[in-house]
């Protein structure tokens, strides 16, 4: 979710910090790292501590408000806080992406592992257009309603976040509707187009379009249609989809009709309308501090593990293991690197050497199961056996219940024949994590070993539509054809 535009004005506002050194580390002169918490949020931040508070009651302000003015009926707020890193310098956070043209940016992992939003700051929290604010408020919606509404279109995703975006609190009120900057006001897609839209059609050339008729329509729902619009939110809520979410909501009224109702912009009004809020700050107590080898670790760890980043990630990793040699975490995050390099025989050295000071740390643990089942894959069927990983995955189980271990495990009981503990435990992975794509692939995968034909379609068919735009996974779609076709013959 790229605020492209926003973060062109960022990075054109006279940021850009003069003569420093990006990502200096902390052990060699740069500015520390500390860690502090909320009921929502674990911000870890090159902040000072007052900055920091600052910042992170600010976020936790915002965050109770947009729980209660944008969560739909019936949705539950996310389950889990949010990991946050706030930089304090915007070319450090575009160093770490890879990309020039970002302020802020929600990490959304299809595995299954906990979502992160990367935002950073420039003379100070607030700066003097809100542009900091108002990109942290349309990631935070991202997160909210991700949660609550895994698989939702495109178009309401990002017209949703740009609707929510201009939240403004002032004196006990929540001011809302507000023109966010940069708005089109024109030269917009048709509705039936964006309807169609997808990741592409948003960060591409022309994206602004896509990005401005995206927030209309959710301007104009909100605005003349509160009661269909409330309704269709709570039916995306409770599981409905596509076509028939928008019937059970709005009927027959449809794109045709929002498109001719666009004139409503034309006319000189207020966009805006106030409603009381009252959402005090919280006070934020001190946090703790980041070792030097830790704030490597995260480093290495935001980076995309593209082949353009394996050097920086290499480099990061390295300093880490030089401060702090045995860290599981560090030694873990190496053995996943030398996976990714195809170096298994040295990622389980590493395994077993970090085991022997940490047995029960459960990252270690699933690393060195998920190696031996390859191993194990890599065998003629006939000759493998999966006891030793299945022993891995129980103590997994027993100490990790994220999504990503119990997927691990699912995937390591159906590999071992245990069908009815495949499926538990894919049941519970997708419960743990309701927008993780893996743990729906591997419930699939799970309920189709087990017989259940109709179950296993419905889940790898949810597993294709919480992909996100713009990513195709082949073996799932191949899947789900085999599996669609196999229930048509029956």
């Amino acid at each position: 979710m790229l605020r492209v535009a926003l973060a062109v004005a960022l990075a054109l506002s006279g940021c850009a910090s003069v003569q420093r050194q990006i990502l200096q580390s902390p052990a060699a002169g740069g500015e520390p790292w500390s860690e502090l918490e909320t009921e929502h949020f674990v911000v870890k931040t090159d902040q000072s501590e007052w900055a920091a508070k600052q910042a992170l009651e600010t976020f936790d302000q915002i965050t109770r408000a947009l729980l209660t003015l944008a969560l739909p009926k019936g949705a539950k707020p996310p389950a889990n806080r949010l990991d946050v890193v706030l930089f304090s310098h915007l070319d450090d956070l575009q160093t770490i992406v890879g990309n020039k043209h970002v302020g802020a940016i929600y990490h959304f992992n299809i595995d299954g592992s906990p979502p992160s939003l990367l935002v950073a700051t420039e003379h100070g929290f607030v700066d003097t257009f809100d542009r900091t604010r108002m990109s942290m408020q349309h990631e935070l919606t991202h997160w909210i309603f991700h949660n609550a509404v895994p698989g939702t279109p495109r178009w309401l995703d990002e017209g949703l976040a740009t609707y929510w975006e201009s939240l403004r609190l002032e004196d006990g009120q929540a001011i809302i509707g507000s023109l966010p900057p940069l708005m089109l006001l024109a030269d917009w897609p048709s509705t039936a187009d964006l309807f169609a839209a997808n990741y592409n059609d948003f960060v591409g050339e022309g994206g602004g379009r896509y990005y401005s008729a995206a927030w209309g329509t959710v301007y104009l729902l909100y605005t003349k249609h509160p009661t269909e619009f409330a309704r269709y939110l709570e039916l995306l809520t409770s599981g409905a989809r596509g076509e028939a979410a928008w019937r059970g909501a709005f009927g027959s009224f449809g794109a045709r009709e929002l498109d001719a109702e666009r004139d409503w912009f034309a006319a000189d009004r207020p966009w805006a309308h106030t409603v009381p809020l009252a959402v005090p700050l919280r006070d934020i107590a001190s946090g703790r501090h980041i070792a030097p080898a830790d704030v490597h670790l995260l480093w290495a760890q935001l980076r995309p593990w593209t082949d353009a980043s394996l050097p920086s990630i290499a480099a990061d990793l390295a300093t880490a293991e030089r401060l702090a040699p045995d860290s599981p975490s560090v030694q873990a995050s190496l053995a996943q690197l030398e996976l990714r390099q195809g170096h298994a025989p040295e990622a389980m050295g590493r395994i077993d050497r970090a085991l022997v000071a940490d047995p029960d740390d459960a990252t270690l643990l699933r690393l060195r199961g998920e190696i031996l089942v390859e191993r194990e894959l890599a065998r003629p069927v006939a000759e493998r056996n999966f006891s030793a990983a299945a022993a891995l995955a129980a103590r997994v189980a027993a100490i990790d219940s994220s999504s990503v271990a119990l997927r691990f495990c699912a995937r390591v009981a159906g590999l071992a024949g245990d069908g009815a503990r495949s499926v538990a435990l894919a049941e519970r992975a997708t419960a743990r994590a309701p927008d993780c794509v893996a743990c729906f692939d591997t419930l699939a995968v799970a309920k189709l070993a087990a017989g259940d034909l109709d179950g296993a379609v419905q889940a790898e068919a949810t597993a294709v539509r919480l992909m996100p735009d713009g990513m195709i996974d082949r073996a799932m779609l191949r899947r789900l054809e085999e599996m669609k076709a196999e229930a048509k013959r029956r």
